[in-house]
């Protein structure tokens, strides 16, 4: 495992982390659209903005229910290829999580309605609820990446396996798991930022509400994101230990590691282009887009090492060349790319009538 990810691993292996990985990346995306844009929904609620008067809240108001269901949708490909990548380590973990680890379903299904019952007449006129409703959604959101968190970890940990066993215990207690879940949180906000950036410069094309407080307000947000989840990161490294922070500046992550960080030079450079921009957005999007992309790609490569490297993963080469033989890739492949095509042009329709419906 001396050669940059994915080199050096055998041709199934490689295949399936790729895969993973840029499945993982297209869910993470939606993901974080939809975990930092609850919370700041939130946070201009209880400001007192209204959809009336804030073209963000007007927004997420909008997008949050279909990007939640874009991240649920993106996210069963991952789910899928994480059983053949560590298939022991990941069934282990969720069956000593048992009913807490079930218990992200029913979180998830409350958070989708919140979403939509937040967009009602009826809570539209009660400010209070204006507030709760969101909270509340927010609240589902925050468990269902605690117990991803909880996941993670313990699955990377063998040893704890027989001890948590033994106790019967449903929570697994490990103390990176808040420092991890608060980076992973709070870095959703860049992204949030670069989406919500899109979404005001194709309003302000329309001709609908977008003024230029708002595009200032997204690039605070993502610049605001990057230096908290760079603190948390940094806080972070010094809690995994000198074995994982040397496998996260090994030859196998070192790459990765090198272009998630100029992901965020690039990523801040265009927030201030944003921030400074009276016209011409759509160049600085650009460039905070190709710094997210960077971003979102190599944090995920490194944080993949790290589990590589705390399993025994050799030895499940086997397995991935038996899954490979079964075959099935290339239809996946298939429908993975018709099913690409049917949202786009979903979301094109739909963003065609909503401009036609403002003019």
């Amino acid at each position: 495992m001396d050669s940059p990810f994915p080199f050096g691993f055998p041709g199934p292996t490689a295949f399936y982390l790729v895969t993973f990985v840029l499945t993982l990346v297209s869910h993470v995306v939606f993901m974080n659209y939809v975990l930092a844009g609850t919370g700041v929904l939130v946070v201009r609620r209880i400001r007192g903005k209204t959809e009336a008067n804030d073209a963000i809240v007007d927004l997420l108001r909008d997008w949050l229910p279909f990007a939640l269901s874009a991240a649920i949708t993106a996210g069963i490909a991952p789910l899928l290829f994480i059983q053949i990548l560590y298939k022991k380590s990941f069934y282990t973990a969720n069956l000593l999580l048992f009913h807490r680890w079930m218990l992200i379903l029913p979180a998830l299904i409350v958070g989708f309605y919140l979403l939509y019952a937040q967009k009602t007449a009826f809570v539209k006129e009660r400010p209070r609820l204006g507030v709760l409703v969101p909270m509340g959604a927010l609240a589902c959101f925050l468990f269902t990446a605690l117990s991803w968190t909880e996941n993670y970890l313990l699955a990377r940990s063998e040893a704890a396996w027989a001890p948590m066993y033994a106790s019967k215990a449903m929570i697994y207690e490990n103390g990176e798991i808040l420092p991890r879940m608060l980076l992973w949180t709070l870095g959703a906000l860049p992204t949030l930022s670069v989406l919500l950036g899109w979404q005001l410069h194709r309003r302000e094309r329309a001709g609908k509400l977008a003024d230029a407080a708002s595009f200032r307000s997204v690039a605070w947000i993502g610049l605001g994101g990057l230096v908290v989840a760079g603190a948390c990161a940094a806080g972070y490294a010094t809690l995994v230990g000198p074995e994982a922070r040397a496998h996260a500046i090994g030859p196998m992550a070192r790459p990765w590691l090198v272009a998630a960080a100029i992901g965020v030079v690039v990523e801040a450079a265009g927030f201030l282009g944003l921030l400074r921009a009276e016209a011409g957005r759509g160049r600085a999007l650009a460039v905070a887009s190709a710094g997210l992309f960077l971003v979102i790609l190599g944090t995920t490569v490194v944080r993949e090492v790290l589990r590589i490297t705390a399993v025994d993963f050799v030895a499940l080469y086997a397995e991935h060349a038996r899954a490979a033989e079964v075959s099935g890739r290339w239809l996946f492949l298939g429908f993975f790319l018709v099913n690409a095509m049917l949202a786009a042009w979903a979301i094109r329709t739909a963003l065609t009538r909503a401009t036609r419906a403002a003019g």
